[in-house]
């Protein structure tokens, strides 16, 4: 038997059972849980490279997955990031900044947002009021590899203030491994 009758006889059998939109939805998640232990292999596989310049927690968290990188060298980017088992949302801690619930654009993204931070490539933008000096807001931007970037909280990147008497002040970080200027 061929592979297209054998998957005619299983949607004969299974499309009285279960309408056509289930049956997306769970190839849908089908898919997804391959495209998260795909990635998580290769977190796993990846964390392994920077365990000399961070303390590394990865593995099974609830339904899902978490990865902690805590760096050794002081002003380096700590992130934690806990992604769902079952649809693309996660956790993500980049520095203070706490962010619950986040809709990954794609499970794609995670391992060069990971890199990034390791890589130094982040900055918390802070906005405080010039009149008063009071904090107003603050996002925190990631540079990714591919010169792309990502805002943190993602509804930060539409909003702004909208007014210009605000004064901006960027805090940078380092990267996890840097270079001793021993020689």
């Amino acid at each position: 038997m061929d592979g297209q009758r054998a998957h005619q006889i299983v949607s004969s059998f299974l499309l009285p059972c279960f309408p056509a939109t289930a049956l997306a939805i769970m190839q849908s998640q089908d898919t997804y849980r391959l495209k998260l232990q795909q990635l998580t292999a290769s977190l796993e596989a990846w964390s392994g490279f920077v365990a000399d310049v961070a303390r590394v927690e990865a593995g099974a968290a609830g339904n899902g997955w978490r990865l902690a990188l805590t760096p050794l060298a002081a002003g380096a980017c700590p992130i934690e990031i806990v992604l769902d088992g079952s649809e693309p949302l996660c956790d993500v801690r980049v520095g203070a900044l706490i962010v619950e619930d986040w809709q990954l654009p794609s499970l794609d993204v995670v391992l060069p947002l990971v890199e990034a931070i390791v890589d130094g490539r982040v900055v918390v933008r802070k906005l405080s009021s010039a009149m008063t000096g009071m904090s107003v807001a603050s996002t925190t931007h990631v540079a990714l590899g591919d010169g792309s970037s990502i805002v943190l909280p993602p509804e930060a990147a539409a909003e702004g203030p909208s007014s210009d008497s605000f004064e901006c002040r960027d805090v940078y970080f380092l990267p996890y491994r840097r270079e001793t200027g021993r020689g």
